[in-house]
């Protein structure tokens, strides 16, 4: 008997000061299926999809540092969360929010995310090595045992289907698995036909997230405020809500400039969508790197 996950989205409006977490692609279309294969689902504590997420390499995802979580779980290769069965989960070693991030103002609003190897992972090379050398003896049984109870626990803790497991301890890149590049520094110049995409929902009105990747184009905009925060900013009747929080915003050259981070509502009602800008926050992504 087989225990399926149900992915059931947590999305708490956490206001503050006029602030929320962004949840929900608002004025958008659904993706083209697989369009997007940096996109990754970051699931937390419990296996409930906690925040969006992108792709920079094997082992590393970037996210939003208000995601925090006490543990992790990454989904890659997903369009429809309702069928997740070829999609690979990723499970983390270690997270990495940006030590200046503050919670009032989401000023440095980024996390690193390390993949790891996973339990299963060592449950089979343990029975790999035990089917080659044998398990005549005692030791052995008794440890072929704690691997079956082991590999049960795991199941029932984190909620995942036996049958089309796919654990990995890095990203495989595959046709709908792949990388996206960071964007360099461009002086003062704001960059333009920008694109976010994620799974939250479509309206304030919605109580359950989208089934599917949608995604939206918008307009950054120069804003006193915006930049005084150093923040990308987006206004209008299209952009993201509470629960896309961590998903990227790509711009014109198919580079992430920005990690989705929260909603101000200015005191005349206008809302302002907010992105922290990753070309400003280049260094501390490759030293994070570097030194994980």
């Amino acid at each position: 008997m087989f225990i399926h996950c149900e992915l059931i989205i947590l999305s708490l409006a956490l206001a503050l000061d006029g602030r929320v977490h962004s949840a929900r692609i608002i004025g958008g279309h659904e993706a083209v299926p697989h369009s997007r294969p940096y996109m990754a689902i970051v699931m937390g504590k419990g296996g409930k999809i906690h925040c969006g997420g992108f792709l920079l390499n094997k082992n590393f995802v970037m996210t939003a540092a208000h995601c925090q979580d006490k543990s992790y779980e990454v989904l890659l290769g997903v369009h429809n969360i309702q069928k997740i069965n070829d999609a690979q989960r990723v499970s983390v070693e270690q997270a990495f929010p940006h030590e200046g991030f503050n919670k009032s103002t989401y000023e440095n609003d980024i996390m690193l995310l390390k993949v790891r190897k996973t339990a299963l992972q060592g449950i089979t090379i343990a029975i790999f090595v035990i089917y080659h050398f044998g398990f005549s003896t005692c030791y052995c049984k008794c440890f072929i045992y704690a691997i079956f109870f082991s590999l049960i626990f795991y199941c029932f803790l984190f909620f995942i289907p036996l049958s089309g497991l796919k654990l990995s301890s890095e990203a495989n890149f595959t046709q709908n698995v792949k990388p996206i590049a960071l964007a360099e520094r461009k002086g003062d110049c704001l960059p333009k036909s920008c694109l976010i995409t994620g799974w939250g929902r479509t309206s304030a009105n919605d109580r359950y997230m989208s089934d599917v990747l949608r995604e939206v184009n918008v307009t950054l905009i120069k804003d006193e405020r915006c930049e005084s925060e150093n923040l990308y900013c987006s206004t209008g009747n299209k952009g993201t809500g509470q629960g896309d929080s961590g998903g990227p915003l790509v711009c014109e050259d198919g580079k992430a400039y920005g990690v989705v981070s929260h909603t101000y509502q200015a005191k005349d009602g206008q809302l302002f969508y907010s992105y922290a800008k990753i070309p400003d926050h280049k260094s501390w992504i490759y030293l994070t790197i570097k030194n994980a």
